[in-house]
């Protein structure tokens, strides 16, 4: 035999005996017969077991994706295990983030400045109850319908003190704050439905200003319906300027002035009725106070009281603007031809105009039950007893008195009140002394003597 048949006859017993030793080694590891099955391992993505310790490197399958077959297991070689992947729930749609839901539309408020009032210390006391006898019922309207909406109470008042100037007046601011005392412990008005327009006000929304002014009496008028019960009063300067319509007798019309007047002009007569009287509704009620000079007719109200030589009111028509179907009352200080005074009676060394004294006179005299013929009655007493006079121009009021007038006749005639439209005109006419008359106008000519203060 050559030497590479011994060589091959030596590889062969080599392979039988690896082979020879495997097949002892499997038969070693065999089970019994009856013995169960080793358990099958279940890995989890990515976690290598004991048993792949060692095995060829494994294909990454992706959680649910099919399980690849195992590949056959070589004749006499090492099997890798099979691995079970676990199914894992697929994950959950991602949250939609809804979007917040709009805002309710704010409806914008035409004028409402008591939102910027601040509220210093406790709330005050709760008007009296009006007895159980005098609180009106609510009546089903005809045909039993649903009953009247609540009487609702809304007050405006304008004090101009025109600070810094020389037209300056002491009693203006002091007749808004008792005017608001009256309104609110008399007959029931809330702070929230009143506001009040002063220049010593820091805040520019309460100035009393040509545009707040229109404002604030859109806000008392603007949404008025039937039940109401409407308050304006007016303490400043007033004046007269010349009638371009035609419609006055005396060809002049009767001004309030404003803070800001030098700039954006007066406010006539037939622009306080546009803004008041004019959109009163039928059933709504409006009372007037106008406290400054020449405010005899300031409002056009159609009525005026004249009176008689017997000292009787009577109505006389004045004009034609009425309302929109409800009543309006006018009390003013004083005939258009004459000037307003103030006085200190009420407060001692506090001013207020006269006609502000002698209103709140006459009602925390005499009552809130009073009629309107006797209310009237009380305020021209109570003026006489002031003992105040005021200057009558020779023109009958058409002429403005002069601005180098006032300091002569506060010393003639007493209070600076006696100023009041006299530093805003042209040329001093020289006049007579006459005693201040109140003037009541009305938009019809009811029965004043029966009719009792309806506030």
């Amino acid at each position: 035999m050559g030497f590479m048949d011994k060589l091959a006859a030596a590889a062969t017993k080599a392979i039988d005996k690896a082979d020879a030793a495997l097949a002892a080694q499997q038969q070693q590891h065999q089970p019994p017969q009856g013995a169960p099955p080793p358990p099958q391992v279940i890995a989890q993505p990515g976690v290598i077991t004991q048993q792949q310790q060692g095995a060829a490197p494994q294909q990454w399958v992706q959680p649910g994706a099919p399980v690849p077959a195992p590949a056959p297991a070589r004749q006499g070689g090492y099997a890798p295990p099979t691995i079970y992947q676990v199914a894992q729930p697929p994950p959950p749609p991602p949250m939609i983030q809804q979007p917040p839901p709009p805002p309710p539309p704010q409806c914008p408020s035409f004028f409402s400045p008591q939102q910027a009032i601040p509220v210093a210390g406790p709330p005050p006391p709760p008007p009296p109850p009006f007895p159980a006898a005098a609180v009106p019922r609510p009546l089903a309207a005809p045909g039993g319908g649903p009953p009247a909406p609540p009487r609702r109470k809304k007050a405006l008042l304008v004090g101009v003190a025109y600070f810094n100037t020389q037209s300056h007046l002491r009693g203006t601011i002091n007749d808004v704050q008792c005017l608001c005392f009256l309104l609110k412990n008399r007959f029931g008005f809330e702070d929230e439905n009143i506001v009040m327009l002063r220049d010593d006000d820091p805040r520019p929304a309460f100035q009393p200003t040509y545009l707040n002014i229109q404002n604030a009496c859109r806000w008392l008028t603007g949404d008025a319906r039937a039940g109401d019960s409407l308050f304006f009063s007016f303490s400043g300067h007033g004046s007269q300027l010349p009638d371009p319509l035609g419609e006055e007798a005396d060809g002049m019309d009767e001004t309030i002035l404003p803070v800001d007047h030098k700039r954006a002009g007066q406010i006539r007569d037939t622009q306080l009725n546009q803004w008041l009287v004019a959109p009163l509704p039928a059933g709504a009620t409006l009372h007037v106070v106008v406290d400054s000079c020449h405010s005899g007719t300031v409002l056009d109200l159609p009525y005026s009281i004249t009176w008689g030589p017997s000292g009787a009111p009577a109505w006389s028509q004045v004009g034609h603007r009425g309302t929109a179907g409800g009543v309006a009352f006018h009390f003013s200080a004083c005939s258009d031809h004459q000037t307003a005074a103030d006085t200190n009676r009420l407060a001692g060394d506090a001013s207020t105009g006269a006609a502000t004294f002698c209103f709140i006179h006459a009602i925390e005299t005499f009552g809130v039950n009073q009629t309107y013929a006797t209310l009237l009655a009380h305020m021209d007493e109570v003026l006489r007893s002031l003992g105040k006079t005021s200057i009558t121009p020779a023109s009958g009021g058409q002429q403005a008195i002069g601005a180098a007038a006032p300091l002569a006749l506060g010393l003639a005639l007493g209070p600076v009140g006696l100023l009041a439209g006299m530093a805003l005109g042209g040329q001093v006419s020289r006049g007579k002394a006459s005693h201040q008359k109140p003037v009541l106008n009305c938009s019809a000519p009811l029965d004043i003597h029966r009719m009792t203060l309806s506030l």
